[in-house]
């Protein structure tokens, strides 16, 4: 079964590759809001210098394209499991490594920053798990990972779990992952901490895209103005914005 999914996420991005990059820079207001927005809090306060980073999904490589233009000096490595994505990116050839993270052996044994964004969500439980062990084995003392999820209480999961069908038959012709038939994997954040608190600190929780599922996939622009205006009412509530938002990410501390 994890084939199986890995062989459809895997065709999925490979098929969307040629033009991922393009969602969040100019094409799509609610890809660049959501993709600069986890950017954003995933490199906030953060001195890449002289660092090495270990970037786990890394697409079309909007992070690396960020520690390039503002540090210097980084040793940055890349893995995916969808090679043409690597191929859009302007991540170095010899950086790039695709396929399973557990089956690449690494110029770098140990690594001051660890991120996985959006990769958590198309992996089961048990991969899940194998990751933190690997995290835990490669992140040096006192390094940093970085994870998001998809957030299991979220107003737009609700929606996803209970209109999944309609959902999928609404957007059966676009290139969208809900239009898929890829196994999506939710987590609440109490069920994301029970996984990662006996290796890991907790330094920072963030929550991460405000914008209504229906609105972002039929008025993109304005679901953006919706978006910025729901995180900034909800910001002194972190329950009530958790409500709203689709994804939540935290910044780990190795212990």
């Amino acid at each position: 079964m994890e084939h199986e999914q890995e062989e459809k996420v895997i065709t999925f991005f490979d098929s969307i590759a040629f033009n991922y990059k393009k969602r969040y820079k100019t094409v799509n207001p609610f890809y660049s809001y959501f993709f600069n927005q986890r950017l954003e809090r995933a490199v906030q306060n953060f001195d890449f210098n002289n660092q090495r980073i270990l970037d786990i999904g890394a697409g079309t490589g909007s992070l690396y394209d960020y520690i390039k233009e503002n540090f210097s000096g980084y040793n940055y490595y890349a893995i995916d499991v969808s090679g043409e994505m690597l191929k859009e990116s302007n991540i170095p050839k010899e950086k790039q490594f695709i396929g399973r993270t557990n089956d690449i052996k690494l110029p770098e044994q140990s690594f001051n920053y660890i991120y996985l964004l959006g990769v958590t969500t198309y992996m089961s439980k048990e991969e899940w798990l194998q990751h933190i062990e690997y995290i835990y084995k490669n992140l040096e003392k006192g390094g940093r990972c970085v994870v998001s999820f998809s957030n299991k209480t979220s107003l737009n999961t609700i929606q996803i779990k209970i209109f999944k069908k309609v959902i999928r038959l609404f957007f059966s012709k676009a290139k969208k992952v809900i239009s898929q038939d890829i196994k999506l994997n939710f987590y609440t954040k109490k069920e994301a901490e029970e996984i990662i608190k006996e290796k890991f600190e907790i330094e920072n929780l963030f929550y991460l895209n405000q914008a209504p599922i229906i609105l972002s996939n039929t008025l993109p622009r304005f679901s953006v103005f919706v978006a910025k205006l729901t995180e900034k009412f909800f910001s002194g509530s972190p329950r009530l914005l958790s409500l709203f938002s689709s994804d939540f990410m935290f910044t780990l501390r190795k212990k």
